[in-house]
């Protein structure tokens, strides 16, 4: 699989005041580029203003999963989302299936976890970009994040980090 266009949120929004509200806008792009890469120069502003237009951020909650693919709709770009989120452990074990499923085809997946896997009441937007096996089993996922966090923008969760980091939700290119 190609690597996604990484999107640096702190370095890349272009806003002081939006740089960290703004990883659900930057996944979009990643998830955008990926399709249409001669869409790397927009800016991550203009794509915030167009959600903010369509009523697409919630304070304290994050970015509106059905605008994000509206907006990529704009773009030529037809993208899907979970509406109900896979938020229990046996919702999981189904949502993973789908995950593994989008990954093996080639797409990358928009995936919203805890901000660094682990931080409570947090929401964060992330692609996962590639599985890590171990012969036919699968380890891990790579995941391509917008927030320049302790790890960096890329790194590698393993399996239970994922189960356990991921929210449930999920955006796909269709």
């Amino acid at each position: 699989m190609n690597k996604v266009h990484l999107i640096n949120q702190i370095a890349d929004t272009g806003d002081a005041g939006w740089s960290r509200r703004s990883c659900g806008i930057c996944v979009l792009k990643m998830l955008i580029v990926f399709r249409r890469p001669e869409l790397k120069d927009i800016p991550i502003m203009t794509l915030i203003n167009q959600a903010l237009e369509k009523g697409g951020y919630i304070e304290n909650v994050g970015w509106k999963h059905q605008v994000l693919v509206d907006l990529a709709a704009q773009y030529g770009v037809p993208m899907d989302f979970q509406k109900e989120f896979f938020n229990t452990p046996e919702k999981k074990k189904v949502g993973i299936k789908v995950v593994n499923e989008k990954i093996r085809s080639g797409l990358p997946v928009a995936v919203s976890v805890l901000r660094e896997f682990k931080m409570p009441d947090s929401a964060h937007l992330v692609v996962v970009e590639g599985l890590v096996k171990l012969g036919p089993f699968i380890r891990g996922y790579k995941i391509a994040d917008p927030y320049p966090g302790k790890r960096g923008n890329r790194y590698t969760v393993s399996k239970k980090e994922f189960l356990a980091g991921w929210r449930g939700g999920m955006i796909w290119i269709k």
